[in-house]
This record gives C-alpha cells, sequence and structure tokens, in this order.
C-alpha cells in the first residue's frame, strides 16, 4: 500500500487501545483513520487523529472509500464485519478467531477468494514454534512477515501480533501497575466453579481479572489452564493458603506461568482461619516465613498480595507484597487500608452480590452464603472494627449486617456497591455473584455496562 492507504478501524476497546492502535497509527502515513462502535467517539478520534466516526460497520463502508480494514470486535460480531468488507471489496486484517466455526471461516475465505481480496487473521502471542507454519511476505503500508496456512480452496494469511518499537504488548503490560493493569473491576470465582467458556465471558465484558477462590493448589494449573485460552485478562489466586500450599512448589509454578503469560498472573496468598485450620498459629509470622521462601526462590514482591484483614497484616502486605486482596468486608475497611497501605499499593476487595431485585429472597440467598463466615473469628473481628455490633453478628446476622455485606438488587443498586469501595480508596473490586449456581454472567453484563466496563474486543 501507498502513502494515500485510507484504513478503517472497527472496534477501540482494550485490545485497540493497548496492542494495536499505538503500533498502526505511530509512524504511519495513512491518508485518513476511521473508527466505529464508540458512543462516544470524541476522546478516542482526538487521542489517535481519527478523522472520522461511525454507528456501524455499513455506514462506514457506505460513506468511506477503504482500502483495508482491521477488525477489533468482540469475537461472536468477527464474521459479519469481515464479510460486509469483503463485500464491499475491502481488505480486511481480523483478530482472532475468524468464525465461530470452521465452515464459516471457509466460507469467508472462499468469498475472499471471489471478491480477489486480502483476508489476514491476527494471532495474539502465537510464537511457539509448534504453532508455526511456514512464512511468507506481503505487503501492508510496509512490508512485513506474515504466517500463512492453506485452507479448502483458499489461502488466507496469519500474522502475529505487530511489535511495539521499543518492545511488545507483554513489556509494555510489565510497565504498567497493578491497578492499570487490572481496571477497575474483576470477578471472583471459586476454582472449581470455572471453565473455559465463563473465562472467555469475562475477558469479553471487560473485567480485568480472575479471582481463583477456594484455596487453589500451588501447582496453579488451574489458572494456568484460563490463562492459555484467554488474551488479556489476568489471573490471580484468591487465596492460595500458606497452610495448605507448599511455598516453594508455589515459587516454580509462578515462573512457569510467567515463562509463558507475562505479567498476567498476580499471587494472592492468605493465611486461613483458626477454625478450619487446626495447625494455624502465629500466622503473621508463619505468613513472614512462607514470603521468606518465596523471596528465597525469585519471586518479586509485586507479585503478590496478601489477603490482609487486621492491622498487623496489612502492615505485611504493605512492607512485603504489592498490596492486599481483602474478603469479606466493607467501604469502611477499604479505606483503612487504603490509610494503612499508602497511595501506590493495589488495594483490591471482594464484594458479593446477589442480583435479585425481591429483598426478602436475595437475603434468603445472603445468609445462606454468610452462614459458614459468621463463624470465624478472623471475619467477625474485623467486622466488629467495620462497625457492626455483636448483635449483628448473632445467629444468621442482622439485615442491617446482610444488606452491607452483601450487596442486592437491580444492576444500579450492585454497581453502587461496586463504587462504594472505588470511592473508598480501592483500585480495583473483585465482584462475587451468589448464589454459585445461578445465571451468574447476566449479572455480570448488567454489572459491567452499570459501571462502564467496555469490552475488551470493542
Amino acid at each position: 500500500m501507498n502513502a494515500r492507504t485510507r484504513v478503517g478501524i472497527i472496534g477501540a476497546g482494550n485490545i485497540a487501545t493497548i496492542a494495536q492502535l499505538p503500533t498502526l497509527v505511530n509512524g504511519t502515513t495513512w491518508n485518513s483513520r476511521h473508527s466505529c462502535r464508540r458512543p462516544d467517539p470524541g476522546p478516542l478520534m482526538r487521542r489517535w487523529g481519527f478523522r472520522a466516526a461511525y454507528r456501524t460497520v455499513e455506514d462506514m463502508l457506505s460513506a468511506q472509500n477503504l482500502d483495508a480494514v482491521f477488525v477489533l470486535t468482540p469475537r461472536s460480531e468477527h464474521a459479519h464485519a469481515v464479510e460486509a468488507c469483503l463485500r464491499r471489496d475491502v481488505d480486511v486484517l481480523c483478530e482472532k478467531p475468524l468464525a465461530p466455526s470452521a465452515d464459516e471461516a471457509e466460507r469467508l475465505a472462499d468469498l475472499a477468494d471471489q471478491q480477489g481480496r486480502l483476508l489476514m487473521v491476527d494471532f495474539n502471542r502465537r510464537y511457539a514454534p509448534a504453532a508455526a507454519v511456514r512464512a511468507v511476505t506481503t505487503k501492508i503500508n510496509k512490508e512485513a512477515t506474515c504466517r500463512q496456512r492453506e485452507t479448502r480452496r483458499s489461502r488466507v494469511l496469519t500474522i502475529p501480533r505487530p511489535a511495539f518499537r521499543n518492545g511488545d504488548y507483554d513489556k509494555v503490560a510489565m510497565r504498567m501497575n497493578w491497578s492499570e493493569r487490572l481496571g477497575i473491576a474483576g470477578v471472583w470465582r471459586g476454582v472449581n466453579d470455572i471453565d473455559r467458556q465463563l473465562a472467555e465471558t469475562i475477558e469479553d465484558l471487560g473485567y480485568g481479572a480472575i479471582w481463583l477462590g477456594g484455596s487453589p493448589g500451588s501447582d496453579l494449573r488451574e489458572a494456568e489452564q484460563l490463562l492459555d485460552v484467554t488474551e488479556l485478562v489476568h489471573v490471580a489466586t484468591g487465596v492460595v493458603n500458606i497452610w495448605k500450599s507448599d511455598a516453594a512448589q508455589l515459587a516454580g509454578s509462578y515462573f512457569r506461568i510467567e515463562a509463558k503469560h507475562p505479567g498476567r498472573l498476580l499471587l494472592g496468598i492468605g493465611s486461613g482461619h483458626r477454625e478450619a485450620t487446626p495447625e494455624r498459629v502465629r500466622p503473621i509470622e508463619a505468613m513472614a516465613r512462607y514470603l521468606d521462601i518465596l523471596d528465597d526462590r525469585g519471586v518479586p514482591v509485586e507479585a503478590r498480595v496478601l489477603s490482609a484483614l487486621g492491622p498487623r497484616m496489612l502492615a505485611m502486605a504493605a512492607a512485603r507484597s504489592a498490596g492486599t486482596h481483602p474478603y469479606l468486608t466493607v467501604p469502611s475497611l477499604t479505606r483503612e487500608a487504603r490509610s494503612r497501605l499508602g497511595a501506590d499499593a493495589l488495594v483490591a476487595p471482594e464484594q458479593t452480590v446477589v442480583f435479585d431485585a425481591d429483598p426478602d429472597s436475595a437475603r434468603s440467598t445472603a445468609r445462606a452464603f454468610l452462614r459458614s463466615y459468621l463463624s470465624l473469628s478472623n471475619y467477625t473481628t474485623t467486622l466488629r472494627r467495620g462497625g457492626f455490633r455483636t448483635a449483628d453478628l448473632a445467629g444468621e446476622g442482622s439485615d442491617f449486617l446482610v444488606d452491607r455485606v452483601v450487596a442486592h438488587g437491580d444492576a444500579p443498586s450492585l454497581a453502587v456497591a461496586v463504587r462504594a469501595h472505588l470511592d473508598a480508596g480501592a483500585d480495583h473490586v473483585c465482584v462475587q455473584v451468589q448464589p454459585v449456581r445461578s445465571d451468574i454472567v447476566s449479572a455480570l453484563r448488567a454489572i459491567a455496562a452499570e459501571i462502564g466496563l467496555r469490552s475488551n474486543w470493542r
């Protein structure tokens, strides 16, 4: 392509603003740039120099005589956008996957052949030798090295994500602190209650992290598997129990995963509960010894956070970790954590929610969730510090306690609870939807819309 190339970009979420646009825009000689899909495109246009913005793919294609289009939308919309561009005789580079099925991908490849257009698929982080096939060279603005695979009758080119000029995406991500990497919200889920489909959905909705609860083992296999099937979302342990997980093995697991997915794993570490762990004595000293082993094995302080509820554990979190991930807490305790840890530490509290506008049934769900926790002394002690009385903690908990610890109601009500932690000093709030077997995706989608999350693929 020459200096007068006219390029359209469809979608402008995190995947575009973090990974593609800095490379695509800086140093190019495009004659014009176009965007669509953003409700308020003004800031994006000013930042990247786009000359026009459109609400739909069809509007953009009708208004502009484009040479090429980059498709950076959510996965489910790739096929529609690609087909629309090809039928208007426009070359396309699409984020992976090209389509939801092999048959649909072949149909689009056939269409590209029929139209005589170039169709390319961007494979993020596909550099492993086992994934590589023979390379070819093509020209798109400047010469770029591409990877080629053959389909039934057509040629579809796949290229690695363009590297930043001073390093690749992973190096850029590593220069960001955890607050910048994780964003304002993540999802807390039991390690045995999440699969590939849910992980991809959480990523697509724009949540910045998946927090694996239920004391994941020190081999971190579940965390590794989720990172393997996602692209941008981070995975954190929420938390590894020091009485159940070997520190040396945890260190080895960290380096194994860090080599594959740089900057995407965060170790959340906690000391468990006295009632559930008979050997739990002197937890502060035990945590110090555990961190000593991680230090000796070279695990960076910045790669871990502590589940710190009391003042002494908060002090250790401030001195020997990147921050804290407190569980079963309220905004006043978030404010205390921020005060004790300082401005630079990560404060990432968990917030349980019930997506149910009926107060009676929602409280019933909340009480079922809280029942076991109200018998654990570390939580009841912390809740007293948070302003609750002994009477509030008795039995199944007072309505006053239930309503403040477990947010319930419609989406705006749940969003208020998330924002309350952010207003109190949290960087990132880990949303846990109850009951576990409910339709958590509907709840997560509604909350994401209310708090303004952007899809990672828009």
